[in-house]
């Protein structure tokens, strides 16, 4: 009779009934022909469930400001994601067990392969352990058995896996807990896509498979091998150590792509005994140069010189930490970039890799919509493929030979300096390329202290979309962009360009000038840019140069800065301009030809600039920024304008713009200019060209007047043109004028602001329309306009009697000459 029946079973019989149940109970819940697939499998098997079993085990391995604990690299995050799988899979292998093995004594246990009815044993947890602590590094798993039978057989079945494989499907799965630490080192998703790539490409190489059972045989080291020409591409995880200084104990990027992880200081010593024992291997696809600094490199990290991202003090802290150690920026930007990109999304990672610090975490936000939208919808495949396999590895490599460019400091041009700063054309290439990779300190308006009196150089703002699109003048400034560097990749240029702030020291006594007004010539077609004589050109600019040129503005400034792309350098180092002060360029080239005005602007090709250069090696093209005051498009702001203040500072503004001297032998250039200041910063048509006369007179210059297709106002400042040179009408008798305006529109003003409540009879006073500066002038100097004012300053008066015209019939100019 068995003593148990009905009473209490012995434990060994009751530990196989209870693993019984549980084997039934797994098998009940998945279907017959996924029970036949995964027999199929060999023993060591990764998927999505494999991870829910195991994110118990995965959590020790998150990032630092998800759970606390200090963080390790993400080889070893894989490789125990790797020891909870296969330990979850043996336990449902032994749930279908009815009995185990026993080993000879002495021997240790082993899991022997399936054949037949034969099914694996359970070996000891102790030695589970001691197997798997062992292979940590490779993932490639192997047991020491005690006899000849089995072992060759499991490590074969192991090593079926691709250990690539198995480090993009943990990945995947722990992909929530490791963004935060890969978004300061390598966007979690680049190196997702680089290791599926390597995954399919060992698919497919049986050679490759070999070297991988070879280096799963001899217990292998961190080398993940792919196939890059039939030579192994090494992946190192590196420690960061040092005070700022470029890392002693980082592989360079160029002999390997290198992935940048903090380390545990315990781990610290056999990492680097793992990078000693590493084999060499060929270097990165890009053949980037030495993120070293160059013997006789002068570093400069202050308020009186660009500060490069080079630069050892260029550091950064990992973001989710609060640790104080430094790590060199400057490298971290050269081991990404050295990876290759095929998208705009890499090209996203890239960039948000080496900006998104515990420093500056917001470049996490940055859209980049506009850029992908571009080249998903909008370029052709000639476009597609000219900017990722040419345009793109050009802009890197130029982008990272910045200490070689740069090996002395560069001075800032500040506010109130009389300074000039000389560049060549390849120096001007190598910043706008770090500008495009968006490599430099941040700086803007929006910053405190020195960096608010700086324009943004991020192109960053560039790529962003309006509702995730890209708008079509925004398609054309990126085409502009990419034009010129496809145009330098091609063939660099030798040239020079020169960067001059000029400031004015001494206004000029302009109620006390007797100076009749200069030659002027008017033109109602045409463009500043396109001028055949040699001119002084006028950019209507914003106080911060370049306005919006990296951004949606798209108007004067922003488009002469888009086709002499090298004008978008001056953004690095050129302070907010002063109210006496201006931004000289000479020798910038032209590259793009456009068509279009705001939103109808458009690239249209190609621009072979032919202008002669002068002796230093600079083209003859001076354009010179002078931001004009802002006013609004409100009637009552507008009139702020008739001020005397304001008028004076307009005039100082224009003088020293218009006194800058030529490029020699030439003494007195004319000067290209047009409707400054009006249009979005609603200067008055009439007074800003009055306020021009007078500064080009003083000055000594004669102007060139385009008035942008509008005949109207063209026609109105010929004829008062005409008339105030019939009447020899000086400087100070117009300055006269402008007071007489000016104290009236200010009385009006003061009243409007109220300053005149006591009065309950000028509280009733009509709003005041824009005083006519033309149709006054005509008053003034006792000629009376027969024809109506027309609104917005742009009266048309008949002609004066005793006037001449010429007219040209090649370019549609008129010459006025009394």
């Amino acid at each position: 009779m068995d003593t148990n029946q009905g009473g209490a079973e012995a434990p060994g019989e009751k530990k196989e009934v209870e693993e019984e149940e549980e084997g039934d109970t797994e098998k009940d819940e998945e279907e017959p022909q996924q029970e036949e697939e995964e027999r199929k499998k060999p023993v060591c098997w990764f998927g999505s469930n494999c991870f829910r079993k195991s994110k118990k085990h995965l959590s020790k391995y998150a990032h630092p400001a998800s759970t606390g604990k200090s963080s390790t690299n993400l080889l070893a995050t894989a490789a125990g994601a790797v020891k909870q799988i296969l330990q979850g899979k043996r336990k449902r292998e032994e749930s279908k067990v009815e009995g185990q093995e026993e080993q000879e004594e002495g021997g240790s246990k082993r899991l022997k392969p399936f054949e037949g009815d034969e099914e694996p044993t359970q070996p000891d947890e102790g030695e589970e352990q001691e197997a798997f602590a062992a292979v940590e590094p490779t993932l490639i798993v192997t047991e020491d058995c005690g006899d000849d039978e089995g072992p060759t057989q499991i490590i074969e079945e192991v090593v079926e896996v691709e250990t690539t494989q198995m480090v993009v499907e943990t990945l995947e799965a722990t992909k929530p807990k490791l963004t935060r630490q890969f978004s300061s080192q390598m966007h979690l998703d680049a190196f997702l896509d680089k290791m599926k790539e390597r995954e399919e490409e060992n698919r497919d190489g049986e050679k490759q498979k070999e070297k991988q059972k070879e280096a799963g045989a001899d217990g292998g080291g961190e080398e993940q091998e792919a196939d890059t020409g039939g030579e192994p591409t090494q992946l190192i995880v590196t420690s960061m150590e040092g005070d700022g200084a470029l890392p002693s104990t980082t592989t360079a990027a160029e002999d390997a792509p290198t992935l940048l992880v903090e380390m545990e200081e315990d781990n610290a010593e056999h990492e680097k005994k793992d990078q000693e024992e590493t084999k060499p291997v060929e270097k990165a696809p890009l053949e980037a140069p030495s993120p070293d600094l160059p013997e006789g490199y002068v570093d400069a990290w202050d308020n009186e010189n660009i500060k490069l991202p080079c630069s050892p003090q260029n550091t950064y802290r990992r973001v989710g930490t609060r640790s104080r150690r430094l790590l060199s920026r400057w490298y971290l930007i050269h081991t990404v970039l050295s990876v290759p990109m095929r998208s705009s999304l890499d090209l996203q990672e890239a960039i948000i890799a080496y900006n998104c610090t515990e420093d500056s975490k917001y470049a996490q936000y940055w859209d980049f919509s506009a850029l992908h939208y571009f080249f998903q919808q909008l370029a052709t495949k000639e476009e597609f493929d000219t900017f990722f396999d040419t345009t793109l590895p050009f802009i890197i490599r130029l982008a990272l030979r910045l200490p070689e460019l740069f090996s002395e400091p560069t001075p800032l041009l500040a506010m109130g300096e009389d300074r000039t700063l000389v560049l060549t054309q390849e120096q001007v290439a190598c910043l706008l390329a770090n500008g495009f990779l968006c490599t430099f300190p941040k700086q803007g308006p929006q910053k405190k202290g020195r960096k608010g009196q700086y324009p943004s150089f991020s192109f960053h703002t560039l790529f962003m979309g309006a509702g995730e699109r890209c708008l079509p003048n925004q398609a054309a400034k990126l085409r502009c962009v990419f034009h010129y560097f496809e145009r330098v990749a091609h063939k660099m240029p030798t040239g020079v360009v020169s960067f001059e702030r000029r400031v004015l020291e001494d206004e000029p006594p302009w109620g006390e000038c007797d100076t009749g007004l200069a030659e002027l010539i008017i033109s109602d077609d045409g463009c500043i840019e396109d001028v055949q004589e040699e001119c002084l050109q006028i950019d209507f600019a914003n106080k911060m140069v370049g306005g919006g040129v990296l951004g949606y503005g798209c108007i004067q400034e922003e488009i002469r800065f888009m086709i002499n792309t090298e004008l978008i350098a001056s953004l690095l180092f050129t302070a907010r301009l002063q109210d006496n002060e201006c931004l000289l360029i000479t020798g910038a080239e032209r590259y793009s030809k456009y068509t279009g005005y705001a939103k109808t602007f458009r690239y249209a090709g190609d621009y072979e600039d032919q202008t002669p250069r002068d002796e230093l090696g600079r083209r003859r093209t001076q354009v010179i920024a002078m931001d004009a005051l802002f006013f609004g498009s409100y009637s009552i702001g507008r009139l702020a304008q008739y001020r005397l203040e304001n008028i004076e500072r307009e005039l100082n503004k224009c003088y020293v713009t218009f006194s800058t001297p030529s490029i020699p032998p030439l003494d007195t250039t004319p000067v290209a200019t047009g409707n400054w200041g009006c249009g979005a910063f609603g200067g008055f048509h009439d007074v800003k060209a009055i306020i021009q006369l007078m500064a080009a007179a003083v000055a000594g210059r004669p102007l060139r007047y385009f008035t942008f297709g509008e005949p109207g106002l063209a026609n109105a400042l010929k004829e008062v043109y005409a008339f105030l040179r019939e009447k020899r009408v000086t400087v100070s008798a117009l300055w006269e004028v402008l007071c007489d305006v000016s104290g009236e529109v200010t009385a009006y003003l003061d009243r409007s602001q109220g300053e005149g409540e006591d009065d309950e009879e000028e509280d009733n006073t009509p709003p005041m329309s824009a005083p006519q500066l033309f149709n006054l002038l005509f008053d003034r100097f006792d000629v009376t306009p027969k024809s109506p004012n027309v609104e917005d300053g742009q009266p048309t008066a008949p002609p004066a009697k005793g006037k001449e015209k010429v007219q040209n019939d090649e370019d549609d100019e008129a010459t006025v000459e009394l």
